[in-house]
């Protein structure tokens, strides 16, 4: 039977495929809930579909996680490791050089080329 207290997301099941989520991302729940705001890592990749947190405050891990629920987390200051999620750098490391919080770019050093990108395609990582 159905208890009536599960939120069901319009457009029946068409759950999107995970399209940035990587393993090693720190990533902020933004999905309402006891987790709402709190940051994490993305601890494993369970299907096309989910992944597993690892919390940072309490170490808490959660299961059945999608893409909607999350958020990239950009570093504060220049000269630290990002992964790029989206583009045809995805699954890559670069440095940022700097970051432009108003247009929400930041320049990054991939190997030996030197791209600009929006904040939405790098993450931090573990």
């Amino acid at each position: 039977g159905d208890d009536g207290d599960r939120e069901r997301p319009t457009g029946g099941s068409q759950k999107k495929p995970l399209s940035w989520v990587l393993q090693k991302l720190c990533v902020r729940v933004i999905a309402k809930g006891k987790h709402y705001t709190k940051k994490g890592h993305v601890y494993d990749i369970v299907d096309r579909h989910h992944c597993t947190l690892r919390m940072d405050d309490d170490g808490a891990l959660v299961d059945g996680v999608t893409e909607d629920m999350l958020e990239t987390i950009v570093p504060k200051r220049a000269g630290q490791d990002v992964m790029i999620v989206r583009g045809k750098y995805r699954g890559q490391v670069a440095v940022m050089h700097s970051r432009d919080a108003a247009k929400e770019r930041c320049v990054l050093q991939i190997d030996t080329a030197v791209e600009t990108m929006p904040f939405d395609n790098i993450c931090a990582f573990v």
